[in-house]
């Protein structure tokens, strides 16, 4: 397999050519450098340890610099440069993620009922977790806030969770199992094709009996949900290890007045 090249977008650090830190050939070239740290498939074998690598480009692709680039490495945080040098070119650094909660109905203050929809706004926040999750239901509480008679719409810029708070990813069966209780109802039912599951216990084990089957199996959602009162509709596409699609379907299912899943029914795509 061949190497996953990581774009890095270096901005000019204002030293004249040939002078500051960094390689030789980085420092003769002014202005913007892409540089492309190559680094070998993650799967294969490592030899010896390499203590560092790097192998650097201009922005019209002419080689300025290497060391050992095709030695077959693991990136581990170092793919946290380029994101974080793309959020700071494109976000800038005063940029902060906003989750927003509101509702068009009103909160009646001697109950804390409200009686209509509680809606969930986000903004792609890649470090909302469970326990800001649980932050909010104390704010929310602390509002006075008691029960919702309407449902909770939450669009598709918010999830929870580095993987957007999908269970279908987590390979320990505990911690699975967590992240199915927030979501799934005890007795849910799940039927498609292929199975027909009762009760979160036995979803569980037939969600790690597929990772087992095929590593790296994951479903994403297409599109946004359709949701109408207590049942919703979506579309999905199965993706191996590699990302490469080879299963889609539409699946439909009813939600209890605690906002976790009761029954799934899913159709796969001819």
């Amino acid at each position: 397999m061949g190497g996953l090249a990581l774009d890095l977008f270096l901005a000019d650090d204002g030293h004249p050519p040939g002078s500051g830190p960094g390689p030789p050939a980085v420092r003769a070239h002014r202005g913007w450098v892409v540089a492309s740290i190559l680094v070998g498939a993650l799967t294969a074998p490592i030899a010896e340890s390499v203590p560092l690598v790097w192998h650097v480009e201009s922005e019209d692709g002419v080689a300025l610099d290497a060391r050992d680039a095709d030695s077959p490495i693991n990136p581990a945080s170092l793919t946290k440069v380029a994101t974080s040098l793309w959020a700071l070119e494109r976000l800038g650094p005063d940029h902060r993620f906003g989750t927003r909660f509101a509702s068009s109905a009103t909160l009646d203050p001697s109950t804390g009922v409200l009686e209509g929809d509680l809606v969930v706004l986000g903004s792609g926040d890649p470090d909302f977790h469970v326990e800001n999750a649980y932050l909010v239901a104390r704010a929310l509480n602390d509002l006075g806030l008691r029960t919702v008679r309407g449902r909770l719409l939450v669009d598709e810029t918010f999830w929870i969770g580095w993987e957007g708070g999908s269970e279908r990813r987590e390979t320990d069966g505990e911690r699975r199992m967590e992240l199915l209780k927030q979501c799934w109802d005890d007795a849910a039912d799940f039927t498609d094709r292929y199975c027909q599951i009762q009760g979160r216990d036995a979803l569980n084990q037939y969600i790690g009996g597929i990772q087992a089957m095929i590593p790296g199996f994951a479903i994403e959602m297409t599109g946004s949900p359709k949701i109408s009162r207590t049942y919703i509709a979506f579309e999905w596409i199965g993706k191996d290890k590699d990302g490469k699609a080879f299963a889609s379907g539409t699946d439909f299912g009813e939600i209890g007045l605690d906002g976790r899943i009761r029954k799934i029914v899913g159709f796969w795509n001819p």
